[in-house]
């Protein structure tokens, strides 16, 4: 027999916290009928879950998930938008960061034998520099 499936509608919300404890149910209601449950399919996250528990997490901002739920998928995408261009940014500005003092520490140790004239200057804010 299946189990767990079909048990909530598509427009509801299911956490992994509540899986756990669904399944935890069952598993025991299964052994309780003599009977060994398998575990099958599922989503990685939520199998992951019920073999080795959940760190606690912080309760869902409501009031932060009406405002967002209010907004259009165009104002989301948006949002989006802004959000994972900023983070690239500081991803990029970081990776040249670290890439620039590899530079530096090799030259001065010797392992590369070429001029730096290519980075002069490493722009890591809007308002910092760092020569190198």
């Amino acid at each position: 027999f299946q189990h767990l499936t079909d048990i909530i509608n598509p427009d509801q919300t299911y956490s992994a916290a509540e899986f756990v404890r669904d399944a935890d149910l069952k598993i025991l209601e299964i052994v309780n009928k003599g009977k060994i449950p398998v575990i099958t399919s599922g989503a990685g996250l939520y199998i992951k879950a019920l073999l080795y528990g959940l760190d606690d997490m912080p309760k869902a901002n409501e009031p932060l998930r009406r405002e967002l739920n209010a907004k259009s998928q165009e104002e989301l995408y948006k949002i989006q938008r802004l959000f994972l261009s900023s983070r690239l940014q500081l991803a990029l500005k970081l990776l040249l960061y670290s890439f620039s003092l590899l530079l530096v520490i090799s030259k001065r140790q010797g392992v590369i034998d070429m001029p730096l004239l290519y980075l002069p200057y490493l722009s890591i804010a809007a308002d910092t520099r760092v020569k190198i």
